[in-house]
């Protein structure tokens, strides 16, 4: 079993520390919230309460398809946000006008 903190040593990194060509490899596959706020995700996801019902009652048809029209609408406009913002800087003022535009269309 290899030790860890000793091979960190040797890196010249803590332990657990990723090196930066690791960070971006990671950065580049995508992580688990910018996956699953793409539009084809989106859909299949808020989609399943309206295949789910269909599939059992009919009577229940028009509240499905209100849920997965409004869920997909708050997932889009968050996921906008998500891709435009996911960072950690000061904003400008620009910025923040264009996140009101995204949130309150």
């Amino acid at each position: 079993m290899v030790d860890e903190k000793k091979l960190a040593n040797k890196r010249g990194r803590p332990a657990g520390a990723r090196s930066k060509e690791t960070r971006a490899d990671a950065d580049c596959a995508g992580d688990p919230v910018t996956l699953s706020l793409q539009s084809s995700s989106v859909e299949l996801l808020c989609g399943i309460a309206l295949t789910v019902v269909s599939e059992a009652t009919q009577s229940l048809i028009p509240q499905a398809t209100e849920l997965k029209d409004k869920h997909s609408t708050l997932l889009t406009k968050f996921g906008k946000c998500h891709r435009q913002f996911n960072c950690s800087k000061v904003f400008s003022t620009e910025e923040i006008s264009i996140l009101g535009k995204y949130l309150f269309q």
